[in-house]
């Protein structure tokens, strides 16, 4: 009907209900669709970050060195190491790990930034890599947790995962709509495939059923299975590291690697400690038979056990307490006096003289500083270094 050059339109609308079984075929159908989809709501997970080392960063000092420490971004959240600095090296050994709780797609993107450390002025950055978090938490290829090469309860090669071998081989059978995998001695069969190997191993001169080992052996081979895929192993990456102000530049590489465990799964063991085994009698003797010790000692440690002989002027040394620091002076050269003289303007140094005093109060303030600036920079202390 048209009225007034305006088309009118009538029609009619019914609300037919539909049979139970018609409601979950609608179901089903649905759940068909929406297969393979991420889930739209906020997915809280569980960040582990292990940092091993770097290579060939960019030189920020003057010197052709770095002092590069770690700072970690996720969403709004900041983990500065700035403490565990590493002096002097353009190939730094870190071994350190970091913890997140993340909540999805909010903190998807993590940030991995080496910093230069600096006593004065502002920290330089040397270069950041950038990874998508949230597309590894929905990949496929289950690129939450490597899957290592064998199966261990302790050691460094632990199992770190939440779920153990057999119950990661069981979700992934359902996640695929296979039937639950069948195990028995000896074997365990998932679909058409019967996977043979040990499941019987003594633990203290007792037989011990295990099923993990060849579940394990299973997972590495899921490529193999209907509509399966090749899982992410084990392994440490190796991520350029950027800078915005150098454009296209190079500033090195960070060998690291990142586990995620989300919040519906149990809970995972501690992590993974890295770090890097310290040397056992380091110390170094000057032939007067006192013991020079260096080490990665926490920054307040150094200020309880060196400044006592670090503010020492002449007056107060014995010619012993004297040779060790001449010793560590000479073999640490100075960077610069930037730090002598913000030091000598702290309270307590001027009463001993000044830069214009006599030479014997210049000699005690060079060598003061320069202990002083060795001591934060290389950590280094001394065993028994009270005032004598």
């Amino acid at each position: 009907m048209d009225v007034g050059g305006c088309a009118s339109l009538q029609a009619r609308f019914f609300l037919i209900k539909l049979d139970q079984d018609e409601e979950e075929e609608e179901d089903l159908g649905q759940l068909r669709v929406n297969r393979g989809i991420p889930p739209n709501g906020p997915a809280k997970v569980l960040i582990r970050v292990y940092v091993v080392s770097a290579s060939n960063l960019h030189p920020a000092d003057a010197d052709g060195k770095s002092d590069p420490y770690i700072v970690l971004r996720l969403g709004r959240k900041e983990i500065k190491d700035r403490e565990n600095y590493i002096p002097k090296q353009l190939n730094p050994v870190f071994g350190r790990s970091f913890e997140f709780q993340a909540v999805f797609p909010q903190d998807s993107v993590l940030s991995v930034l080496i910093y230069d450390y600096d006593m004065v002025g502002g920290d330089d950055l040397i270069g950041e890599t950038r990874i998508d978090l949230e597309n590894r938490l929905y990949s496929r290829h289950r690129a939450t947790c490597g899957l290592p090469s064998e199966y261990s309860l302790a050691g460094y090669n632990a199992w770190r995962d939440s779920l153990k071998p057999s119950e990661l081989l069981a979700k992934l059978c359902r996640d695929s709509h296979l039937e639950e995998p069948l195990f028995r001695p000896g074997r365990i069969t998932v679909g058409d495939k019967v996977f043979t190997g040990k499941t019987v191993f003594m633990d203290e001169d007792v037989p011990v059923e295990s099923y993990e080992h060849l579940s394990l052996k299973i997972l590495h081979r899921w490529g193999e299975m209907p509509s399966g895929c090749r899982l992410v192993p084990e392994h440490i990456e190796t991520r350029t590291l950027f800078n915005k102000d150098r454009p296209g530049l190079d500033q090195g590489q960070v060998q690291m690697w990142v586990d995620m465990y989300p919040a519906d799964l149990p809970h995972p063991g501690p992590s993974v400690d890295i770090s890097p085994r310290k040397p056992k009698g380091s110390g170094r003797k000057r032939p007067g038979g006192r013991k020079l010790t260096s080490g990665r000692a926490a920054i307040p440690t150094i200020e309880h056990q060196g400044l006592a002989v670090l503010q020492l002027n002449v007056e107060g040394l014995t010619t012993a307490k004297l040779d060790i620091i001449r010793h560590l002076a000479d073999s640490h050269p100075p960077s610069g006096d930037a730090l002598w003289k913000s030091r000598l303007s702290q309270p307590g140094w001027q009463r001993h003289g000044s830069r214009s005093g006599s030479q014997q109060d210049r000699h005690a303030y060079t060598i003061t500083s320069r202990i002083l600036e060795v001591a934060l920079r290389e950590k280094i202390y001394l065993a028994g270094n009270g005032p004598s």
